[in-house]
């Protein structure tokens, strides 16, 4: 049941990525919206469909998800609504009036369904007063489009810089971990990092499909997919998925908040894991990024 796939170029002829909705075929990266029209939605899925858990053993997948985009706010004060990471059931398409706020997932209808088996990591560039909190955010979703954890965000700051984002979920701790990095503007001094305990079996279906939706509505912005990689089981040393399983979703996590180079999660591990165990260890009550917790 194992997956991997690394796409660091994207082709619009290749096959492996579904793009739908509005996305404009682009060399090299994934154009979801032009700026020029409001009330857009773009989606781009991995072909295949993945395996969250096994329904025969009662098994969660361990998996690790690395991908790059860049939000270009054109300037604008007025801007959004925002790049998502999502899990869905395979016959799940675009809902009908899902652009803007919906951010190409729900509708009035569907937006709070506990039918919806969808799990979401959201890059929230817009407040919608309606089930927002009164900032941009990153959150994590659980079958609504309101996130059940939040941290402050701000697009216009890293306006047209790649963001780096690594997504992990730990089968044996249930948590589901969010980092982010940028290529050129500096960290800002707040969180970026999230953790939420999931049971996915209790949420999604135990195939589903993995993708991108990026959303405007009167006011707009870009939203440019550059990278993509997928590892299940990551193969990664355990002891790494633990410290991220464990991080605190509101802390700054030591070795991951700073700048971060667009690099194979392969490659950002072997040279960063060293420096992440030390950190943990040498100097124990010199921060509270992770809990006290024992590692399994």
């Amino acid at each position: 049941n194992s997956i991997h796939f690394q796409l660091n170029c994207f082709d619009p002829i290749a096959t492996d990525i579904v793009c739908e909705g509005d996305v404009v075929p682009s060399v090299g990266e994934i154009e979801f919206n032009k700026v020029n029209y409001i009330n857009w939605v773009g989606w781009a899925v991995y072909a295949q469909r993945v395996r969250i858990w096994d329904s025969g053993t009662k098994k969660l997948t361990d998996f690790t998800t690395h991908y790059s985009f860049i939000i270009d706010t054109q300037g604008s004060k007025n801007y959004g609504h925002g790049l998502v990471f999502f899990l869905a059931p395979l016959d799940f398409d675009i809902p009908r009036n899902s652009s803007g706020g919906f951010l190409g997932l729900f509708n009035t209808t569907t937006s709070e369904s506990p039918k919806n088996q969808i799990v979401t990591v959201e890059f929230d560039s817009f407040v919608n007063t309606g089930w927002d909190p009164l900032y941009e955010h990153v959150g994590i979703n659980n079958n609504s489009i309101s996130s059940i954890v939040t941290t402050p965000w701000n697009a216009s700051l890293h306006s047209r810089d790649t963001t780096n984002v690594w997504i992990t979920y730990n089968a044996s701790t249930q948590n589901l971990s969010v980092f982010w990095s940028y290529d050129a503007t500096p960290t800002p001094p707040v969180n970026s990092s999230l953790c939420y305990r999931i049971d996915l079996r209790e949420v999604v279906s135990e195939w589903v499909k993995v993708g991108f939706s990026a959303t405007t509505a009167e006011y707009r912005e870009r939203h440019r997919l550059k990278s993509w990689e997928w590892v299940a089981p990551p193969t990664v040393a355990p002891l790494l998925l633990n410290l991220m399983g464990h991080a605190h979703p509101r802390t700054n996590i030591p070795g991951l908040s700073h700048h971060v180079p667009n690099i194979s999660l392969g490659q950002y591990i072997l040279t960063n894991v060293g420096t992440l165990v030390w950190r943990l260890f040498a100097t124990p009550d010199s921060f509270s990024g992770f809990s006290t917790l024992p590692l399994a």
